[in-house]
């Protein structure tokens, strides 16, 4: 399956970037991207990636998730992961990925207690 991205707002400042396929090095990838940096353009400031459809992930695909993150960073917002199988979070878990990016099991426990940012707080990146 192609890497497919639906957003949806599950409070008005909370975006949900429900990513369902494979997340893996290809065109594709640069899909998340851009979809994030869209929603920072428009001042967006709390994101959720969930990645509960996602049967696939790789080197590539995990490069994607911090390069958001980082990017979510330095526009002063905030980017969690959410919903990963067993597999996806075994990665993301081995690489340290969860280290710098907050990541949780389901997408109700990263919507919960999600932090606003305010000018001044110190970035993780």
């Amino acid at each position: 399956m192609e890497l497919s991205i639906e957003i949806h707002h599950a409070e008005p400042d909370i975006a949900v970037l429900q990513v369902s396929g494979k997340l893996k090095l290809g065109a594709e990838r640069d899909q998340l991207e851009k979809q994030v940096a869209s929603l920072l353009l428009r001042n967006q400031r709390r994101l959720v990636v969930d990645l509960a459809g996602v049967d696939r992930i790789d080197s590539a695909g995990i490069g994607t998730l911090a390069q958001c993150a980082y990017r979510a960073s330095r526009a002063g917002a905030g980017l969690r992961v959410a919903g990963g199988n067993q597999h996806v979070q075994k990665l993301l878990d081995m690489v340290g990925l969860n280290l710098v990016i907050d990541c949780f099991p389901k997408l109700e426990d990263a919507l919960r207690n999600f932090p606003v940012r305010q000018p001044g707080d110190k970035a993780r990146w």
